[in-house]
């Protein structure tokens, strides 16, 4: 990236990466060994917590988050509520606990893992996790690429293969009516 003549920055809590009309890319956490609230934690639970808000909808992306930082967020987080969630760490064991899957309350589950990894035990728990709240999910390593667009108050998710064209209103009736989707 110097290479390339590219800016380096040091990411920090509360910085706004993206502020446009009707829409913002906030990083809500991020921490280090240095700075972490839990003591020494593994790269995974160095990543970044980012929140996409545009119009009435939120999309949280958690990077490779795991349960250290996670179970922190669970109970000392704050605006981790979000209608769109970017799985953590592929979805598989030693991600962030349920509690801060509850925090963020989703509507709709984005995993990024190849098939072999969603369907091994590893990630058996988040299988469970989402089927028990009737949460639809989508895999890109099942259902290809998934292409989310938003507007003002609603947001569509349309996979390559799969699951087909979904569309949500920015305030779901109830989570009943949006249906599951399973790999």
């Amino acid at each position: 990236l110097k290479k390339k003549g590219v800016p380096l920055t040091k990411d920090s809590l509360g910085m706004i990466h993206y502020a446009g009309v009707g829409a913002e890319l906030k990083t809500l956490y991020v921490y280090t060994n240095q700075d972490s609230p839990v003591g020494p934690i593994d790269v995974n639970d160095t990543s970044e917590v980012i929140l996409l808000t545009v119009g009435d909808t939120k999309a949280l992306f958690t990077g490779d988050l795991n349960f250290r930082i996670g179970g922190y967020l669970a109970k000392h987080g704050r605006g981790l509520r979000a209608d769109i969630i970017k799985v953590p760490h592929h979805g598989a064991e030693s991600m962030a606990p349920d509690s801060f899957l509850d925090a963020v309350d989703a509507r709709f589950a984005l995993v990024p893992a190849p098939a072999s990894l969603w369907q091994h035990p590893r990630s058996q728990k988040m299988r469970e996790y989402f089927s028990s709240k009737n949460i639809p999910i989508l895999v890109n390593g099942v259902h290809g690429n998934i292409k989310v667009s938003f507007f003002e108050n609603r947001f569509e998710i349309k996979p390559d293969r799969g699951a087909g064209f979904v569309s949500f209103p920015a305030k779901p009736p109830s989570r009943k009516s949006v249906g599951y989707i399973h790999p």
